[in-house]
C-alpha cells in the first residue's frame, strides 16, 4: 500500500521549492526538490534493489547505466504519483503545456559517461535529481555560450526545457567502486 502521508507531503514540498525557482534559458537549476524522506527512500530503495534493466535508446543499450522504470506499491510509484501532481507547476515555469510521461531510478555505474549531446525531442522536458553526493559528476550545460555546471550534491539536480536543444554532458567517468543514483523526470 502506498504512503499517502509522504506522497501528499511530497507534493507540498516539491510544490513550494518549484515555485521559489526561475527558469533561466531553458534550465532551472534545481536544489532540495524532493522531500528529504522521498529522497532518502529512494537511495535506500536504489542500494538495495538488484531488478535493474538496461536502458535501450533506438536498440542501442546504453553501457554502464541501468533503471528501474515501475514498482507498485512502493517508492517508485510514489515518485511517480509526485511528479504527476507537480505537472501544472512544472509547465508554469516552464512556460508550456506539458503531460507527465514517468520516472526513471538510474544507476550510473563505473566507466559511464556521456558527450555533448541534446535529447530526443519527443520530451519536452526532462528532470534529473541526483540522490547522493556524486562529486564532480554534475551534468555540465550549454547556455547563451557559457558552461553551467549542476550541484551534484544529494537533492539537486536540473528540470531542462528539451525544445530549447540545450546541448548537456558529463565531463568525468563514473569511477571505480562508485555508483550514481539518480532519479530522471520526462514530460511530452
Amino acid at each position: 500500500m502506498l504512503d499517502t502521508n509522504l506522497i501528499n507531503k511530497s507534493i507540498l514540498h516539491t510544490q513550494k521549492v518549484i515555485s521559489t525557482h526561475v527558469c533561466t534559458h531553458g534550465l532551472v537549476l534545481l536544489q532540495d526538490v524532493l522531500h528529504n524522506d522521498l529522497a532518502e527512500q529512494l537511495l535506500d530503495f536504489a542500494n538495495n534493489n538488484t531488478k535493474w534493466e538496461d536502458v535501450e535508446y533506438n536498440s542501442y543499450i546504453v553501457k554502464h547505466r541501468k533503471k528501474i522504470s515501475w514498482a507498485t506499491d512502493g517508492i517508485i510509484e510514489v515518485a511517480h504519483t509526485v511528479f504527476e501532481s507537480v505537472t501544472p507547476e512544472i509547465s508554469t515555469l516552464l512556460n508550456k503545456e506539458l503531460i507527465f510521461m514517468g520516472v526513471n531510478l538510474w544507476k550510473d555505474t563505473e566507466g559511464y559517461s556521456i558527450g555533448k549531446h541534446t535529447d530526443n525531442l519527443v520530451l519536452k522536458a526532462t528532470a534529473q535529481i541526483y540522490l547522493q553526493n556524486s562529486p564532480g559528476l554534475g551534468t555540465i550545460f550549454e547556455c547563451n555560450g557559457k558552461e553551467i555546471t549542476v550541484n551534484h550534491n544529494a537533492n539537486a539536480g536540473y528540470l531542462a526545457d528539451n525544445t530549447l536543444e540545450i546541448p548537456h554532458w558529463l565531463n568525468e567517468e563514473v569511477p571505480k567502486n562508485f555508483e550514481r543514483f539518480s532519479l530522471h523526470v520526462v514530460w511530452g
